[in-house]
């Protein structure tokens, strides 16, 4: 909750508390709590899950708040216009109609009928009944949270007319877009991305890292569930490929709810021969991201307000990537099939593309603990990614002639947390890198 002081239901007035408990009883009351764990997307779908509860909120906000003393601006997220959105959401997905503005300082009308309406058993049923939302899927409910994620070797090229082939923004399906760029050129990525997602998303935080890039974007509906976002930067001078681009990893921490979120964009060391200089990188990013050390490669960046991070003491080493509870790392991670390119070509030539995962220095790496410990990728049932001639579909014609691998990949780890990767894909008309960006749809059990 950030520096808020004191539990939620302190800046509730006495008097009227009590009134609010004799009449609706202490459990309706005892709602409030659910913002002393962060559960604040909790409380708000609660109140907005049907009509009747509708109504209990617009009581209890209405009643229960002292107008004289501003809430501090986390309790703010308990306000009737974002439970109101959350109704509309609700009534839009069962083609009801939207519901009617609420205003807390309006004078309350039929208190007695409203009594009725706003008792214990509406409030039961609400928690027992989730709201319905429009970017419910099978096998998915309102609690899920669906995760878009895309990674993009820019090839330091600045992007084509088809940039919004990079998201999929059909229908309501998303609630995060975590995007990560690699080579990124000299654009202004934030403000093509927001074009792209329209104004029901909007930015949690972002970081770059000079040609490295990562953007976390969330719904406008759920930017009140997130708290404690803290921005990290790892790099090692050696590392840094050609001027203007760089080897490293941007990494954004959140918390949403009560569960931690860490996403990872990173570059890892080129060229087949390199493996365990990426497998050592992998490493060495999961030890200095977030942690308090005093490296030169290490940047700590704490973006909002100090949490329980910067509490911790100095001498004390952490490693965020083993305590997060969602960790999704993606990138260029520049690992390579190691077979003659003439069998790799014919591989894929004729859709046998499970010949080549054995030499895949990554599934290799995953296979015999050697990096990213922990981590799952999905299926690797698209083409390779990595080396196109720029604007065709063809592998590598220069006289290097690189063999086609995955380079560019989306890995995800959890605990405490169910993942449960939908689609994981290349996206093949982006043709302006001479990689192909990659998407992954995953969705989080339960989290609200």
């Amino acid at each position: 909750m950030g520096n808020c002081v004191g539990r939620a239901d302190d800046y509730v007035l006495p008097h009227n508390r009590h009134k609010w408990i004799a009449k609706c009883g202490q459990q309706v009351a005892r709602g409030l709590l659910d913002c002393e764990n962060s559960n604040l997307m909790a409380f708000n779908r609660k109140y907005a899950a049907t009509d009747a509860a509708l109504n209990c909120h617009k009581s209890l906000y209405g009643r229960c708040f002292d107008p004289c003393f501003p809430l501090p601006s986390e309790m703010k997220l308990i306000d009737p216009k974002i439970v109101r959105e959350l109704a509309a959401e609700r009534k839009s997905a069962k083609g009801a109609a939207v519901a009617p503005d609420i205003d807390p300082e309006a004078p309350i009308a039929g208190k007695g009928r409203e009594a009725k309406q706003s008792g214990v058993k509406p409030v039961r049923a609400a928690r027992e009944k989730p709201t319905a939302c429009k970017h419910e899927t099978p096998g998915s409910t309102p609690a899920d949270l669906n995760v878009y994620v895309v990674t993009w070797n820019m090839n330091s090229k600045v992007p084509t007319s088809n940039f919004a082939d990079l998201f999929d923004v059909s229908g309501d399906s998303y609630d995060f877009f975590v995007v990560g760029f690699q080579e990124a050129p000299n654009f202004d990525a934030k403000s093509s991305i927001s074009e792209v997602l329209g104004n029901k998303y909007c930015l949690v935080e972002s970081s770059v890292l000079l040609s490295l890039q990562l953007f976390i974007f969330v719904k406008r509906s759920l930017k009140p569930s997130i708290s404690g976002v803290k921005v990290d930067k790892v790099w090692e001078a050696r590392l840094s490929g050609v001027m203007g681009t760089q080897k490293g990893a941007a990494a954004v921490r959140l918390v949403f709810a009560d569960k931690s979120l860490l996403f990872i964009t990173s570059h890892l060391a080129a060229h087949e021969s390199n493996v365990k200089s990426r497998n050592s990188q992998c490493a060495h990013i999961c030890q200095s991201v977030f942690s308090r050390s005093t490296s030169a490669y290490s940047c700590f960046q704490p973006s909002m307000k100090v949490d329980d991070m910067n509490s911790r003491d100095p001498g004390v080493s952490s490693n965020m990537v083993e305590e997060s509870d969602v960790v999704v790392w993606l990138g260029d991670l520049n690992y390579r099939i190691e077979l003659p390119r003439s069998l790799v070509l014919n591989s894929i030539k004729q859709g046998r593309l499970q010949e080549l995962h054995a030499k895949d220095q990554l599934s290799t790496a995953l296979r015999k603990n050697q990096a990213f410990k922990g981590f799952q990728e999905g299926p690797l049932l698209f083409p390779p990614t990595f080396k196109y001639d720029v604007g065709t579909d063809n592998y590598d014609t220069s006289v290097k002639e690189r063999v086609p691998s995955w380079t560019d990949r989306i890995l995800y780890k959890t605990k405490r947390v169910k993942a449960e990767l939908r689609s994981y894909d290349v996206i093949s008309s982006v043709k302006s890198s001479d990689h192909r960006p990659v998407k992954a749809h995953i969705t989080l059990k339960n989290l609200l």
